[in-house]
């Protein structure tokens, strides 16, 4: 909601990032890889976005923002479960 998005853009986001993060916690989970995975979810996030989503203005910054955030708020829970 912080980059205006609304409605479809929404479930944009909502799809893209159950389809890359899951693969992301896998390989982490599996290999302990961190800077890898987090490339190539932001890549793939970048060019759906670019793809199915004309009204976002900066893709690439969307996605490396997206992809921080959700990087940060895993380690703070981490750090707090743990």
């Amino acid at each position: 909601m912080f980059w205006g998005l609304r409605g479809r853009d929404l479930y944009l986001l909502v799809l893209v990032n159950a389809v890359t993060n899951p693969l992301v916690v896998l390989v982490h989970g599996l290999t302990g890889w961190v800077v890898g995975p987090e490339l190539w979810a932001i890549g793939t996030e970048w060019f759906l976005y670019r793809t199915l989503e004309n009204q976002l203005k900066r893709p690439l910054l969307f996605a490396l923002s997206v992809n921080l955030f959700s990087y940060t708020v895993g380690e703070i829970l981490q750090f707090i479960i743990y």
